[in-house]
């Protein structure tokens, strides 16, 4: 009798793993390109930093605000549903993300997409600190080796490509101070996020992010939206902004608080190590900034290696043994 239910139990866990994969995937496509896309939405002629930040979580407010009006029509869900002691805490994550992203569209005034993808991949480094010191996860041996190997790749595709200047230096400690925003929202996300609904979880999510940012861009300006955004120099912006919102934030996001949800935030984090290396791609063919050369090539291996090493090698002991929220 236990045999068969194991038997029969194995199809789903098959196409739980694939659901995983598929998402991970998904992620790593769609954020490889939005370095880039972020480039174009705030070059000459386009959006300055704040408005195109703010209009990319409202323009995805107004799209899940429809959707979720649609599903109460349908009955299909409630205000109870939504709001729960939950919600705080996102209002909190999507705060602390929403400020992050402002970083990261200033350093990319300076830096190509590509670069700022590597220098951004330090956020699983962080997370998986964070997670060990606030208990959320222990801190495991092939994590820690995994990071340091992808670390290492990350310095060798980085160190050659960095010009020497005041501004490039300020630039990479915004990237570096949104890594750490982005990995404190993260670990907060997995610590005390769990049971939301997902259309709530990203409907507030974004809602505490816009509501910020909006507050930036009247405050710290320039505040500039193109009058005609689908005619001239606006248009590509206009594109670009739209892909953010779309692909880059609504579907991207969904799948990501997935991972959160059902698998470690070790391995969702990983994702920062994989975009570097599509952005980098892009840029070869977008930008014309990305060099490939021995160091490149073999900076990249070093960064698939050590995500290989955190998602397929079989859990190992734990560095930290005090005892944690358990991997769902």
């Amino acid at each position: 009798m236990e045999s068969r239910s194991q038997h029969e139990l194995e199809p789903a866990k098959i196409e739980s793993k694939l659901k995983i994969v598929l998402a991970y995937l998904s992620c790593a496509l769609i954020w490889g390109t939005t370095w880039y896309a972020i480039r174009v939405c705030i070059q000459d002629g386009g959006y300055s930093i704040y408005p195109a930040i703010a209009l990319r979580y409202t323009l995805s407010e107004i799209i899940l605000a429809f959707c979720i009006g649609w599903l109460f029509l349908r009955k299909k869900t409630s205000i109870a549903m939504l709001v729960n002691k939950e919600t705080p805490w996102i209002l909190l994550t999507g705060a602390i993300a929403g400020f992050g992203v402002g970083l990261l569209y200033t350093a990319e005034k300076v830096i190509p997409g590509g670069l700022a993808a590597v220098v951004s991949s330090t956020a699983p480094i962080i997370a998986v600190f964070l997670a060990s010191g606030s208990r959320v996860e222990n801190l495991s041996v092939k994590t820690l080796a995994g990071s340091v190997i992808s670390l290492i790749g990350i310095i060798l595709v980085f160190h050659d490509r960095m010009s020497v200047s005041p501004e490039h230096a300020g630039a990479v400690g915004l990237l570096v101070a949104n890594s750490f925003m982005n990995a404190t929202s993260n670990v907060l996300m997995k610590k005390h996020i769990s049971k939301s609904d997902a259309y709530a979880r990203n409907f507030f999510f974004f809602l505490s992010a816009a509501i910020l940012v909006w507050g930036m861009a009247f405050t710290v300006g320039p505040c500039t939206i193109p009058k005609e955004p689908f005619e001239g120099a606006a248009l590509a912006p206009t594109i670009a902004l739209l892909h953010l919102t779309i692909p880059g934030t609504l579907i991207a996001f969904t799948l990501f608080f997935y991972l959160l949800k059902n698998t470690s935030l070790s391995k969702a984090m990983t994702l920062g190590f994989v975009t570097p290396v599509l952005a980098l791609v892009v840029d070869a063919f977008w930008e014309k900034q990305a060099i490939m050369n021995l160091n490149t090539y073999a900076g990249l291996a070093c960064v698939l290696m050590g995500v290989g090493l955190n998602i397929f090698l079989p859990q190992v002991k734990s560095i930290n043994r005090s005892k944690v929220n358990p991997e769902t």
